[in-house]
């Protein structure tokens, strides 16, 4: 499975306005700690196609994200976070094909003197591209990885906001390709997950139609999130259930991280079409 980007990105300036930067100010005491380690379950709403899913921490703006499905897939991002923009700035993709570690994907952004940023895009295996973007726009099909690293800066956790989101599994409104629009986080209860409080947000907006979602936060930290618009075509619809949280150091991540690496390239390598010449 593989991110969506190309799309993703073109002509966000218009949508802007429906973000909130505003709604995060970067405080250090909230940040995250450096090597905090969140593991979750991707599947569907019902649990059927787990996926294991796992964000790392690499310092207060910067997050990784491995995922597998446990045999043949793999996929990795690295992603930079601007705190004042409330957006990953860069991106860096690689995916495990036949055995190796490829690099699929990079994205960088860079602020504009007029507003909004400008970002260069290049897929390993398709063109480069000087792209567009407005601040606080953020990839559906991230899983909310970059919301992740914001949510504890949430000026007011107990309002609501809006981000921008970009869909390319949704077709756009003829002035650009896919769907682009807001979703919006509305407080909605208090609640207890995996015994811990947290608060449930309401998560709906033009983004998702008719279909609303929730998502979960425990002490600032993303602890669940569904929804019925899926975040990939891989699935039907979309969960997210934190079911461990660890710190790793450097080293610890890189060997979990090549653990994971070296069992989907035996995999693929058994696998008689990485045979073929």
């Amino acid at each position: 499975m593989r991110f969506v980007l190309i799309p993703c990105w073109v002509a966000l300036t218009a949508s802007a306005a429906l973000a909130q930067p505003s709604a995060f100010v970067a405080n250090p005491a909230k940040a995250p700690a450096d090597g905090s380690t969140w593991h979750f379950i991707k599947s569907n709403r019902d649990g059927s196609q787990p996926w294991q899913f796992v964000m790392h921490v690499v310092s207060p703006t910067q997050i990784e994200v491995v995922k597998s499905d446990g045999a043949q897939a793999y996929v990795e991002v690295q992603a930079l976070v601007d705190l004042q923009l409330a957006m990953p700035v860069r991106m860096q993709q690689w995916n495990i094909e036949c055995g190796e570690r490829r690099p699929t994907m990079t994205a960088v952004a860079k602020p504009l003197a007029q507003g909004g940023s400008e970002l260069a895009v290049h897929l390993a295996k398709g063109p480069r591209l000087t792209l567009q973007a407005g601040p606080a726009a953020h990839f559906w099909g991230f899983d909310l990885t970059g919301f992740a690293l914001l949510a504890p800066h949430l000026r007011a956790p107990d309002q609501a906001f809006e981000l921008s989101f970009i869909d390319p599994n949704q077709p756009g409104d003829g002035t650009q390709p896919v769907k682009v629009a807001a979703g919006r986080f509305s407080p909605a209860a208090e609640e207890l997950v995996n015994g811990s409080p947290a608060r449930r947000y309401t998560l709906s907006g033009p983004l998702f139609g008719d279909q609303q979602g929730a998502v979960w936060l425990s002490g600032g930290e993303l602890v669940k999130a569904e929804h019925g618009l899926r975040t990939s075509t891989d699935w039907r619809d979309w969960k997210l259930e934190r079911v461990k949280a660890e710190r790793l150091d450097r080293n610890g991540w890189e060997r979990f991280k090549l653990e994971w690496q070296r069992r989907t390239a035996k995999a693929q390598t058994d696998d008689p079409a990485c045979s073929k010449p």
